[in-house]
């Protein structure tokens, strides 16, 4: 193997050899000057009164070709040298000062909707996955989709034991492919809902298509057997899992706030709420975040703040939502309750009614921030893959703990 302590010893002794022969042209070199100077005073007017050339002439041009000769040769030898130098610095150092190859990322991070384990809403999931070369995020977004949750405490939306569905992108529709095997299995209006509001909405939250055509076996369908319309393309609903409120009297609207599911898992999902009309969207959301949940089902949502708080000012600028909740002690506030899934909630409840790009938190007048027991806020906007879905760990005859092949992507 080559040393570089051996090279550069090499390179010593090359140089010693250049140092000999350069002193030794240079002695050649004042040899022939001297033989120069010897010869002008040679060269004077003789007994005839001309100057006479003599042998000087001669050994003076042989002098200066051999200067010529040795400078040549010297700047030849520095030339190699310096290109050497380089190479043996690109091979054993590294490559110093040229840009390396990096790899391109081929991860995304796909939002996937199944249902919770009480097979009542969509519970939107993330899952992190590594997309082939011919892979579109869209594409595998839906493959995904289709295979279903990994997490057993959440259901398929998709039938199990059918042929998974082919993902065509045109413009900015995808046109996704069922398997005639899937019209065995859309009977009941809230299982063709969840098809397709959980397929049109997986497609759009990609982020490569806004809307999406439904097909079955390569042809198109005019609509399911309970009424929904498929000749035109299907854009992603802007409300699900509604809750209605029958004690609203008049015309109402439908705001949005996210709840925790169940206590096993800490998947944030959205509600559907009702409110009169023309009750001020980010206020009612905010409000009902810091109430209990509508208990529409069994288990009900998890409350994911204390009793007792309220909203005491909310003001939206330049897109940042400022709000302030009153608690009774701002140093025991949320003792028992994780503050992020808090400010995570508000966010998603905030950018959906306001389109905000960030939440200030504040308790009694004073900024989150401020308290040093709650250690790192991380930023709400970085953050895309929010709902990780849980992978169950296998345990091995062995004893030893692994992780399920199926997260490994």
């Amino acid at each position: 193997m080559f040393k570089w302590k051996g090279a550069e010893t090499t390179l010593l002794i090359r140089l010693s050899g250049i140092k000999s022969r350069a002193k030794g042209a240079c002695t050649l070199l004042a040899a022939g000057r001297k033989k120069k100077s010897t010869g002008k005073k040679s060269g004077k007017t003789g007994k005839s009164g001309k100057k006479t050339k003599g042998k000087s002439g001669s050994a003076n041009k042989k002098a200066e070709s051999v200067r010529r000769g040795v400078n040549f040769f010297l700047g030849s030898i520095l030339v190699l040298m310096i290109l050497a130098g380089a190479g043996w610095m690109w091979v054993f150092l590294g490559k110093p000062g040229w840009p390396e190859h990096v790899p391109e990322d081929r991860s995304a991070c796909v939002e996937l909707y199944f249902y919770d384990s009480a097979v009542a809403y969509l519970v939107p999931i993330h899952r992190r996955v590594d997309l082939a070369p011919n892979d579109t995020i869209t594409g595998r977004a839906v493959h995904e989709f289709a295979i279903g949750p990994r997490d057993p405490n959440l259901a398929r939306v998709y039938p199990a034991n059918i042929p998974i569905p082919s993902v065509q992108i045109t413009g900015d529709t995808a046109v996704i492919d069922l398997p005639v095997e899937i019209l065995g299995h859309m009977g009941g209006a809230s299982k063709e809902a969840a098809l397709l509001d959980s397929l049109t909405m997986t497609v759009a939250a990609a982020g490569e298509c806004s809307k999406c055509r439904i097909l079955i076996a390569g042809e198109p369908m005019e609509a399911t057997g309970e009424g929904y319309i498929l000749d035109e393309p299907l854009e992603p609903p802007e409300f699900i899992n509604k809750v209605s409120n029958f004690s609203i009297e008049g015309e109402s609207r439908w705001v949005t706030v996210y709840y925790v599911r169940d206590l096993a898992r800490d998947y944030l999902f959205p509600l559907a709420l009702e409110v009169p009309l023309g009750t001020p969207l980010a206020e009612a959301a905010v409000k009902a975040l810091l109430l209990t949940p509508p208990r529409a089902i069994y288990p009900p949502p998890i409350r994911i703040c204390p009793e007792g708080y309220s909203l005491e000012r909310l003001r939206i600028e330049n897109s940042v939502a400022h709000v302030d909740i009153r608690v009774p002690d701002p140093q025991t506030a949320f003792m028992n309750y994780d503050i992020n899934i808090f400010r995570r909630a508000l966010y998603l409840t905030l950018k959906k009614c306001c389109d905000v790009t960030d939440v200030e938190l504040s308790f009694n007048g004073r900024l989150i921030s401020s308290y040093e027991r709650f250690g790192f806020l991380p930023a709400l906007s970085a953050e895309t893959c929010w709902n990780m879905e849980f992978v169950p760990v296998q345990i091995e005859s062995s004893g030893e703990q692994t992780v399920s092949p199926e997260e490994g992507v």
